[in-house]
């Protein structure tokens, strides 16, 4: 942030607003683009704006806006692109952000072999490139920790040697207390856990290859964040505030399954003309 400080006196704020910015006017093209209906798309942008001040946090980094942006993007390419490029050049500017484009490649891997679940042959290309980008994101990550990351400022980190040992990552066993205490943070988890797990269901359950894929991503995307993670820094959500919604739109109005659970559920929507038939 100090690179911007001789064109604003508080460069974070003003970084934060134009990426917020820049992930509602995301979150509105995807939307569109995946339901052509403007309805559904205020809806989308409206529950993300609600879940993201759900999940505000004391303080955020700024990776933290740039991944919304991503994942956000990252769900439309995954239902409508059957391309690599669109991945790759995804998986660029995740890289940039931190190690979590790994899920960019895991997807493809995922993409590649879930044919195999319908009885049908494995996408040897979206493997191949799945398994580079994986390798390519663990090399460049420690990479550019190693000759970047020098101390932090925060208090009892410093120069983080805690962390040189990998099995100091593992955080599993706190959290499952935290998740067990039926706190905000627990629905919160919770939830997310559930609309992707839905998404991994109906992805099966319609043997549509790519929504099954992207749902067994962000599954193990959110499991990683119980094992590694710590529950309670509720800033680790706010990156899924955009996907989540879009998630949970095009499941309930763009799947049959969706589609039929609310004409039986909420026929309301049926009678507006939300739901197609």
């Amino acid at each position: 942030m100090d690179l911007f400080r001789h064109v604003s006196q508080n460069p974070f704020n003003d970084f934060a607003k134009v990426l917020l910015m820049l992930e509602n006017f995301a979150l509105c093209v995807c939307a569109y683009v995946l339901t052509r209906r403007v309805s559904l798309t205020v809806l989308a942008l409206v529950a993300s704006s609600v879940a993201w001040v759900a999940c505000i946090h004391y303080f955020s980094y700024p990776w933290d806006f740039i991944e919304s942006v991503l994942l956000t993007m990252l769900f439309l390419f995954a239902i409508r692109s059957e391309r690599i490029l669109p991945f790759v050049i995804l998986f660029i500017f995740f890289v940039l952000s931190r190690e979590s484009c790994i899920f960019v490649g895991l997807f493809l891997i995922l993409r590649g072999v879930s044919p195999i679940a319908f009885g049908e042959r494995i996408a040897v290309r979206a493997l191949t490139w799945g398994a580079g980008l994986v390798v390519m994101s663990v090399a460049i990550t420690e990479t550019l920790r190693k000759m970047l990351f020098k101390a932090s400022m925060l208090a009892g980190v410093g120069a983080d040697t805690a962390h040189e040992q990998f099995e100091n990552h593992f955080h599993y066993l706190h959290n499952g207390t935290v998740f067990l205490s039926a706190s905000k943070v627990s629905l919160v988890y919770a939830t997310i856990m559930l609309v992707f797990l839905a998404c991994t269901y109906v992805g099966y359950r319609e043997k549509e290859k790519n929504l099954l894929a992207i749902g067994v991503t962000m599954t193990l995307y959110t499991l990683s964040i119980f094992i590694f993670g710590i529950l309670e820094e509720v800033r680790l959500y706010q990156p899924f505030t955009g996907m989540l919604a879009l998630t949970a739109i095009y499941l309930l109005f763009e799947t049959r399954s969706g589609r039929k659970w609310c004409s039986a559920n909420l026929p309301f929507l049926a009678r507006r003309g939300w739901i197609r038939t």
